[in-house]
């Protein structure tokens, strides 16, 4: 079964480069991934050089990114997963599953970074408490109803790793637009508030008002939270193992790699994370080029 991901990334090549490589690696299935990008100056050579590292992934410059994201969308296979480039797979996770559980029309959307353990919102920096009730779906999924939760447990547009039906994901682009104009698509930070807010006030898609929602049964996948570089929104950061772009864009050309053994055992808490746990050192894959500080 096919799989259409879209993953929007904006000058963070070293955690886009970490995002592909463990999607790839943890994540089975036929997968068409594209990378909706927008980078300054200073970061053409690294991506450039992710590109021909990754010659399968359909690389895609913003110019308007709600009408390039709907071509993505209407182009796709018939289940997409939109995603943003601080996600981290690192537990084995088969798609042909996943597209399995969506078969049941009461499941709105599977997010794959969601799971029983998750103790503590971080966007919202409360306690959360999963619903009370899980159901298995499939041998390594499991769903709840989605009314019975708070926070990211009833949150059915979600840009985090989460796979929707494509005719699904159209409709609600369109509702958004419908409703709240083209700004509502124009980035990702407003598009998933934008949809979040035509579900509040009923001008979602009716699917989007089914039942249930899913997750895997394990800890799959976090967003990896070391910097923001939208001015949207002041979602928050960890400051304690905060990284700039620049200090990240060395570790790429270093060749460094998050730690996939400490992430895929380690007890998490929340989906969006703050450990920052790099792999032993390996061999650099190319010197660190010149920084234009010029250009920002």
């Amino acid at each position: 079964m096919s799989l259409t991901v879209v993953c929007f990334s904006k000058d963070r090549s070293f955690q886009l480069a970490e995002c592909l490589r463990t999607i790839k690696r943890f994540v089975s299935g036929d997968l068409a991934i594209h990378v909706l990008y927008s980078i300054r100056p200073e970061f053409e050579k690294s991506y450039q050089s992710i590109q021909e590292t990754n010659p399968d992934v359909n690389f895609v410059r913003e110019i308007d990114f709600g009408e390039q994201l709907r071509d993505l969308v209407a182009q796709a296979h018939e289940h997409v997963l939109l995603c943003c480039d601080d996600s981290l797979y690192y537990r084995e996770l088969d798609m042909r599953e996943v597209i399995d559980v969506m078969a049941n029309k009461q499941v709105v959307s599977y997010h794959i970074m969601l799971h029983a353990g998750l103790e503590f919102c971080h966007p919202q920096n409360k306690s959360s408490t999963p619903p009370p009730l899980f159901m298995p779906l499939a041998a390594n999924s499991q769903g709840w109803i989605r009314l019975q939760g708070e926070l990211e447990w009833n949150y059915p547009w979600d840009l985090s790793s989460t796979v929707y039906r494509r005719a699904d994901a159209e409709a609600m682009l369109d509702a958004i637009a419908s409703n709240f104009g083209s700004e509502g698509i124009s980035h990702p930070n407003r598009l998933e508030a934008s949809g979040m807010k035509a579900v509040l006030t009923g001008v979602a898609p009716p699917n989007f008002m089914g039942a249930l929602s899913a997750c895997p049964a394990a800890a799959t996948a976090s967003a990896v939270v070391l910097n923001r570089v939208q001015d949207i929104f002041e979602n928050p950061i960890y400051d304690e193992t905060s990284q700039t772009v620049e200090e990240l864009e060395v570790l790429f050309w270093e060749g460094r790699r998050f730690d996939d053994k400490f992430y895929g055992t380690h007890k998490h808490t929340a989906m969006h994370i703050g450990n920052f746990v790099l792999a032993p050192c390996e061999a650099p894959q190319d010197s660190t080029p010149e920084l234009d500080e010029t250009s920002s």
